[in-house]
């Protein structure tokens, strides 16, 4: 809105030098006006990318918006930032466009002998008109990928130089001037630290890729997928107490994997032999949960026509599974409470004492503790229960996961129905990244199976996304 004002207000002026003929004062006054703007819109811009840095925490967003904003302000066509990893190599940590859009295969579209005397330049690199420097004009990359004008300054954090920012444009030759080297060389100070914090965010994956894998292949996780430091964590305490008998109370939301944590508990211990049997505590009535878990005797309520065993008793020696158990009920709670302190249960209709050995892993997507002090779970049960506690983030936690697994998923129904070499499209992974997963991984699973199901071609647009999200 400011520079369609300010636009009206230099149209006024020059129609106002044009009645009065006093065109050098008025083109000292125009002159003057457009610099002013031009620093105010830069500073502006400084100032913005400054709040977007301390307000983003996902640093490919804060580096791709910071981008988008200087190439807007110093009217390049393109930008990116070029890192120098420990190995001398170099990254192309972004690379966007005028409209703005990633750049596809960036290392393709910028002359090498370029890329080399911006990295070796310690204060700036510009060159106003390509066509017309007499190193490289007659550079035959640079001819072919229609370079004009060219302008990068280093990124450096406390002495240590990370790599560098580069624009360019390919249409307008000498649109940079000294004014835009300056801009530029404020604007890699003020990001110097969002890329520093990027290296280290790589490092740390990679450090965390690796502590996944070798988890993976020593422990058996089956579908419980990613990379994301709290994943790791997990997983790294999954190994070191599956093969004990404490219990386990694992919350998390609605789809965030805790049936597959407890099912990597059972199956990296020593009861793996035995059986793992998993029940819902919230999908059946009272009566009849009883009844799954303990067992009855014929004639014990209408319907017994038959001795039932109950999970208790299927499963000794291996492992139960209670999910959703803060639907329990307080009477079953009592009895629940009995077995984990003595493995003694009875079955329903049945005066006998029978015991079992059974490890117990218990699931709540509702806050336990919370439940206790409304007093609307017991503090004995929920003592005995939380040995070991497992937190599982949800999906909008591990964003830097959702990719991970969508490409997981992705591979896996491919194969499945028969469809080979898909692929998401730019938007469609934008879109991926930057919903917040209600329905956690079960969500992002069921979106990527609906959109192999009903693609046409290898490319799967936004377009088959499911209209609910």
């Amino acid at each position: 809105m400011l520079q369609k004002e300010f636009d009206t207000l230099v149209e006024g002026l020059v129609s106002l030098r044009d009645q009065t003929k006093l065109t050098e004062p008025f083109n000292q006054i125009i002159n003057l006006m457009r610099k002013l703007f031009t620093n105010y819109r830069n500073y502006r811009t400084l100032f913005d990318t400054g709040t977007i840095i301390a307000r983003e925490m996902d640093i490919d967003t804060l580096l791709r918006t910071a981008m988008d904003k200087m190439i807007e302000v110093t009217n390049a066509e393109r930008g990116m930032i070029i890192l120098i990893n420990e190995k001398g190599e170099h990254i192309f940590e972004v690379a966007r466009n005028i409209n703005k859009e990633e750049i596809e295969s960036p290392e393709f579209q910028v002359s090498k002998r370029l890329i080399d005397d911006m990295l070796a330049a310690q204060e700036f690199f510009y060159v106003p008109d390509i066509r017309e420097h007499p190193r490289y004009r007659h550079q035959k990359s640079a001819r072919v990928l229609g370079l004009r004008a060219v302008m990068c300054v280093p990124l450096r954090h406390k002495d240590k130089k990370l790599g560098v920012i580069y624009v360019d444009n390919r249409s307008i030759g000498n649109i940079f001037d000294v004014a835009s080297v300056e801009f530029l060389k404020c604007f890699a100070d003020q990001i110097a630290i969002a890329v520093e914090n990027a290296l280290e965010q790589r490092k740390l994956r990679e450090q965390n890729r690796k502590l996944a894998d070798d988890l993976r292949r020593n422990y058996q996780f089956g579908e419980f997928v990613g990379n994301h430091p709290k994943v790791v964590e997990i997983m790294n305490l999954v190994a070191q107490i599956a093969d004990t008998d404490a219990t386990v109370l694992i919350e998390g939301e609605s789809g965030t994997g805790k049936e597959l944590i407890a099912r990597a508990l059972h199956f990296n211990s020593s009861r793996k032999q035995k059986k793992m049997l998993a029940i819902n505590c919230g999908a059946l009535p009272e009566t009849l949960l009883e009844s799954e878990l303990f067992g009855h005797l014929r004639g014990a309520f209408t319907g017994a026509t038959t001795d039932k065993k109950g999970k208790f008793e299927i499963a000794d020696g291996g492992t139960i599974f209670l999910d959703e158990i803060a639907e329990m009920s307080p009477m079953l709670q009592v009895k629940l409470l009995r077995i984990l302190q003595t493995g003694e249960y009875s079955p329903v209709g049945c005066a006998d004492v029978r015991k079992c050995d059974v490890r117990i892993i218990a699931a709540s997507n509702k806050d336990l503790k919370k439940l206790v002090k409304d007093s609307k779970f017991r503090d004995d049960l929920y003592y005995r229960l939380n040995i070991i506690r497992l937190q599982l983030p949800p999906l909008r936690e591990r964003r830097s996961d959702i990719m991970f697994l969508a490409k997981h998923f992705l591979d896996f129904y491919s194969r499945q129905f028969g469809k080979h070499n898909l692929e998401f499209s730019k938007a469609t992974e934008r879109f991926l990244l930057n919903y917040d997963y209600p329905g956690n991984v079960r969500e992002l699973e069921n979106i990527v199976q609906r959109a192999v199901l009903l693609t046409k071609s290898n490319l799967i647009g936004i377009d088959l996304l499911s209209e609910d999200i």
